[in-house]
Formats: C-alpha cells, sequence, structure tokens
C-alpha cells in the first residue's frame, strides 16, 4: 500500500506478480499517476494575477476570435441604443464633419466625445469582460473605437440629417423635425401652436441664448416675407437671435434683407452646426 499526504490511499494486489520483485515498479508507476491527477487539478486554479490577466492571455493566444465575439457584443448592444445623448453625440459627429477635418484630427477631436458617452451610458450595460475590452482597446488607440461605434453614430447622424426629405413630411412635421435638430445640438425647444405664433415656430434656449426660428419647407425659393416674421418674432419673444430655416433655398431679396436686420438663413442640411451659425454672426 501507497501512502500519500493527503490521505490517498492506493491498494495493490500483490499476488498476481510471479515475482514480488515487481512491486517497486508497479508502486512507482501508480505515485506518477497519482502525481500527475494532482498536478492536473491544481493547474486548472488561476491566482489573483493569472484572473486579472486572462483577458492579454486570451488576447495573445486567439486575437481574432477574442476579438470578433466582444465586437460583436458590443455593436449588438450599442445598435440597441437610443436617446437624446445618442443624438447629441451624432449631432457632434456632423459638425465636426462639416468642418472639413482629415481623418487624423476629426477622430482625435471627436475621440473625447465617444469615450465620454461610452463611459457615462454605454457602460453600466456592459459585462466585466467587455469592460475589460474597452479598456484594453482604449490604450491601444482610438482606431477601433471608431470601428466599434462609427457605424451606429453614422447611422443616427444621417438620420437626424436628412429624415426631412421623407416624401410623406409636412409643414408640422418639418417644425417639429427643426425642434428635434435643435434638441440634438443641445438646446431647449418649444414649439409656438400653428396660429399666432408672432412669426416663431419654434422657440430655443441654451444658458443665455435665446433663439426664435421659423421653419419653411417650401418646394421654391423663401422671400422677403420669412425673414420679415423671423425679425418681428425677435423683437416680440425679447429673443437674442432670430433664424429661418428650409429645405429649399433663399431668394437674393431674402438673403440682402437677413444682412441688414440680421435674421440667419439656413438650410436644413445645416441645422445641426447652429451654434457655429450664431457665433459667426456674433463674430465669435
Amino acid at each position: 500500500m501507497v501512502k500519500t499526504g493527503i490521505d490517498f490511499r492506493i491498494s495493490v494486489d500483490t499476488s498476481k506478480f510471479d515475482n514480488m520483485s515487481a512491486l517497486p515498479a508497479v508502486s512507482i508507476i501508480l505515485l506518477s499517476v497519482f502525481v500527475l491527477v494532482v498536478f492536473v487539478v491544481l493547474s486548472g486554479k488561476r491566482s489573483p494575477q493569472e484572473a486579472n490577466n486572462s483577458w492579454q492571455n486570451i488576447k495573445r493566444n486567439e486575437p481574432r476570435h477574442a476579438g470578433e465575439t466582444m465586437e460583436a457584443a458590443l455593436k449588438r448592444k450599442f445598435l440597441a441604443f437610443n436617446g437624446s445623448e445618442l443624438d447629441r453625440v451624432a449631432r457632434r459627429y456632423l459638425d465636426l464633419q462639416a468642418r472639413g477635418y482629415d481623418t487624423e484630427r476629426f477622430r482625435k477631436t471627436f475621440a473625447p466625445e465617444l469615450a465620454g458617452f461610452i463611459e457615462n451610458h454605454l457602460w453600466g450595460e456592459l459585462s466585466d469582460e467587455e469592460r475589460d475590452f474597452l479598456r484594453h482597446t482604449r490604450n491601444e488607440g482610438d482606431e477601433t473605437l471608431f470601428h466599434l461605434f462609427e457605424p451606429r453614430i453614422l447611422l443616427r447622424a444621417t438620420y437626424l440629417k436628412s429624415s426631412y426629405r421623407s416624401p410623406t413630411m409636412t409643414p408640422i412635421e418639418f417644425e417639429k423635425w427643426c425642434a428635434k435638430m435643435l434638441r440634438a445640438a443641445g438646446w431647449s425647444t418649444q414649439e409656438t401652436k400653428a396660429t399666432g405664433d408672432q412669426g416663431a415656430d419654434v422657440i430655443a434656449t441654451k444658458g443665455d441664448l435665446r433663439l426664435v426660428v421659423q421653419c419653411k419647407f417650401y418646394s421654391s425659393p423663401v422671400g422677403n416675407k420669412a425673414v420679415q416674421e423671423a425679425f418681428a418674432a425677435k423683437t416680440h419673444y425679447a429673443a437674442t437671435h432670430a433664424m429661418v430655416v428650409t429645405n429649399a433655398s433663399f431668394t437674393p431679396a431674402a438673403q440682402r434683407l437677413s444682412t441688414s436686420t440680421r435674421v440667419i438663413l439656413v438650410h436644413a442640411d445645416d441645422l445641426i452646426s447652429v451654434d457655429r451659425w450664431i457665433q459667426r454672426q456674433d463674430g465669435v
């Protein structure tokens, strides 16, 4: 009988051996098997340090498989995300895109916005493993983050920017679309009634700024009347700025009048950059 340190007993029937000299060899074999079993059991237990390094080990040994699996889970969760915060990030994306930055500068400028969104609004929905993945991805640079999240942001940005082009859009729906775009840009909005609006379809506020907006969903160029209405609404509502937004264009006369009245004329495609239009008028 071979006795181990953990009271594990193995019985050997020596009667099966013609020569008792074979017993030591059998004992050695059995002891070797026991040691092997103990080693396998103990090797399955990881130290805390090994557990902390689990992602590094997975990434080093199976980078493509681990990465693809994690990306699929993250993309699925991000595609399911909706809300005003996503609109705000998409608005920022469009705003930077309109500035004509090259890819490197665009991503460098947008990266903090994206990281903040992930941390504040997506982090709580992630597993520990997914969080580890994002931490290491962030340390490696912004390219993988963009690969993961840019498609969803671009999809939302495209919707925000062009949904007014729907063939079934009505003037009232266009007013609501303008208000939604302003909210995506960080403004609080109030839509006035269809009648008695005193020249303002939407009143928007942001800090000390108060903006009155005329929304014109036309099939022909917008003329002087819309500019005059916006200018009158600015006085009536004690606004700091007035704006006319349209899906069409503006007549030369309307453009000239806007210069003297300081009414901002904006195409619907550019409404997402409302802050820059106001800063431009204010000389900022």
